[in-house]
């Protein structure tokens, strides 16, 4: 089993002992005034334990210019996978 922390650019943290995952459309926890621009990105398997979605509707790209019918879909980028959080602040619910 690795020991690798798996986090996701989607959420971040607050302080706050619950409810503390905030997609990254929020700026400020409205409850304890944390700033997404001083908080740690969402750990993935906490995102996913608490039912929020990880991947955006897929959405088709435009129409080859050639006239194809055949629409992609975008790419989705990945988690970041980070060893250490070293640097990184420590929200109320992980001490």
């Amino acid at each position: 089993m690795s020991n690798e922390i798996v986090l996701t650019s989607k959420y971040w943290d607050c302080e706050c002992a619950e409810n503390y995952i905030h997609p990254r459309s929020v700026s400020s926890c409205a409850i304890c005034k944390s700033r997404r621009s001083e908080q740690p990105q969402s750990r993935v398997n906490e995102v996913v334990a608490h039912g929020l979605p990880l991947m955006p509707a897929r959405r088709p790209t435009p129409l080859a210019l050639d006239g194809g019918d055949s629409a992609a879909s975008e790419q989705l980028s990945t988690p970041e996978v980070l060893s250490t959080l070293q640097g990184e602040s420590t929200p109320a619910h992980r001490k």
